[in-house]
């Protein structure tokens, strides 16, 4: 009250405004009493405070403000929700102390509202703790609802397990599209089965029978191909021999430009670094067809003498 009179605040005005409620401003005998004993200097602050409501606090002697409102307040937690207006910097640390006590003091000509101590926050916490879990009560009645373990093994059912990944073989390697004679489509790899391996070959045969598959040769066309070619060798063949002359190869007569066997032997043993008297023996091959005409003619021959 002193301060708030020093500083020319209306306390019955402003506090109300600045806690935004209805509030009721109270005192006691103790704090009115000090007052009055302080002298003429205070004789304002008695008198304003004279005027307030008086609350009882039963103390006889009269006790000094700060142990009056202690007392009042006691140690508990604030049993009847006051709001401390006090100068007294002593005091504000004892009621800290206490839980639930707000704390309100003058400063700079306006009032100011501390905020709440750690011990009003943790009882704070308690509550809601208290609001969400199970009270006391509540939970000595489960304990009772709720039989007591015998003490025997709980059964526990056994759960699939994954396998050892140690003792488990390990995934075969896919072999690649090359290797394992698979085709590819869009990219991807695919396997060539039986059945579409028939299909494939189906339709192979239905363009070679329709003329379509330009890869594909017929047998007749093959062999048409191959007796062609035969009879050419044989005519040039046959023409060759015309030219050379095979009278003179058999009276060893040849031709200018003809080059006999002996020749060849010649050349080899040269090559070969043989000897003139160690010359291969060169043998004479006649064709099968010369050699059973001139078997026919000695035969003749032979029959004709014979007659």
């Amino acid at each position: 009250m002193i301060a708030a009179l020093e500083s020319k605040l209306h306390v019955q005005e402003h506090i109300p405004a600045y806690l935004g409620a209805q509030t009721a401003l109270v005192t006691t005998a103790c704090i009115v009493n000090e007052l009055k004993m302080l002298g003429e200097v205070y004789a304002g602050a008695y008198l304003a405070t004279r005027k307030l409501e008086h609350r009882r606090c039963g103390h006889s002697p009269a006790l000094t403000g700060s142990q009056c409102l202690m007392r009042l307040i006691g140690e508990s937690g604030n049993p009847h929700k006051l709001l401390v207006a006090t100068q007294d910097y002593v005091l504000r640390q004892r009621l800290r102390k206490v839980p639930c006590v707000p704390i309100l003091y003058v400063d700079y000509n306006c009032a100011i509202l501390e905020a709440p101590s750690d011990a009003s926050q943790s009882k704070a916490s308690k509550l809601e703790h208290n609001k969400l879990g199970a009270s006391s009560e509540e939970k000595h009645k489960l304990k009772q609802l709720v039989p007591l373990d015998d003490g025997k093994p709980k059964f526990r059912r056994k759960v699939a397990q994954e396998p050892n990944s140690l003792a488990s073989k390990k995934a075969a390697v896919k072999p690649t599209a090359a290797a394992s004679g698979s085709a590819t489509r869009n990219g991807d790899a695919f396997a060539l089965t039986r059945g579409m391996i028939k299909k494939l070959r189906r339709k192979r045969m239905a363009l070679i029978a329709k003329g379509l598959d330009p890869g594909y040769v017929p047998p007749s066309v093959i062999a048409r191909a191959a007796a062609e070619a035969a009879a050419a060798v044989e005519s040039a063949r046959n023409a060759s021999s015309s030219s050379s002359g095979l009278s003179d190869y058999s009276s060893g007569r040849f031709a200018a430009g003809v080059k006999r066997p002996a020749d060849d032997v010649e050349e080899s043993n040269a090559t070969n670094g043989l000897a003139d008297g160690k010359r291969k023996r060169v043998r004479r091959h006649r064709p099968r067809s010369a050699r059973a005409a001139a078997d026919t003619t000695v035969d003749g021959q032979e029959e004709a003498d014979d007659e």
